[in-house]
């Protein structure tokens, strides 16, 4: 694993013993998704993290699909 991405895991291990809301997990998926992860490796990443509080598969996918069409309108 590259060090920036065990750096964002210890944040995200982090932000999970705070107790994060569920609705604040999709600026978990952002710099994941941006260090190249697709959706399912995105959320492959996030669930040992979260487990029963994880986001679904789906809604990872939904996540990464708004992050890129944000990315592709700013071009």
């Amino acid at each position: 694993m590259h060090a920036h991405v065990q750096r964002l895991v210890s944040v995200v291990k982090m932000a999970s013993m705070l107790e994060c809301a569920t609705e604040g997990l999709h600026s978990v998926v952002c710099p994941l998704w941006a260090n190249g992860s697709n959706a399912k490796n995105v959320h492959k990443e996030m669930f040992p993290v979260y487990s029963g509080k994880c986001l679904s598969c789906k809604a990872v996918h939904n996540w990464v699909k708004k992050f890129s069409q944000m990315f592709e309108s700013r071009r």
